[in-house]
């Protein structure tokens, strides 16, 4: 990934590396801060654009967890426990959103807002995430 747009994560321990591409420059963006028990225990911001793409290359050091509907993998290093991105599988693909929180340059980013996909019904949530996730292209294989 060569773009100007691209920006690069990792998780505490620096085991586990992530990769996105965004339309615009990250000072453009916004993370969402899910008020979910699961995602405020673990100060998880998310960042997507149904534009961008997100990479994950291979790596041992991930294990995945689900939660609520169950619709969604919570990727998480296996070392720090930090959370690195959810993602939902399509039929026509894998979407994603990362955890703003572990990206290098997080201080570009604009203030984030607080959303409330509880409040969704499962099927809602599923449309929602599709129309705003990340394209996944590189991911661990499925566990």
């Amino acid at each position: 990934m060569d773009s100007i747009n691209t920006y690069t994560g990792h998780c505490n321990y620096q085991r586990v590396t992530f990769h996105i591409q965004l339309p615009q420059a990250l000072s453009n963006y916004q993370a969402r801060a899910c008020d979910c028990d699961f995602c405020t225990q673990r100060y998880i911001q998310y960042l997507s654009h149904p534009n961008g793409t997100l990479e994950i290359p291979h790596n041992h050091s991930l294990q995945t967890l689900t939660q609520g509907s169950e619709q969604t993998r919570f990727w998480q290093c296996t070392h720090c426990h930090d959370i690195i991105a959810a993602t939902c599988e399509y039929s026509d693909g894998i979407r994603g959103a990362v955890n703003a929180t572990l990206l290098d340059e997080k201080s570009q980013l604009q203030n984030p807002v607080a959303v409330s996909p509880k409040l969704l019904s499962a099927e809602e949530k599923k449309a929602r995430w599709r129309g705003v996730w990340f394209l996944v292209v590189g991911l661990v294989s499925k566990i």
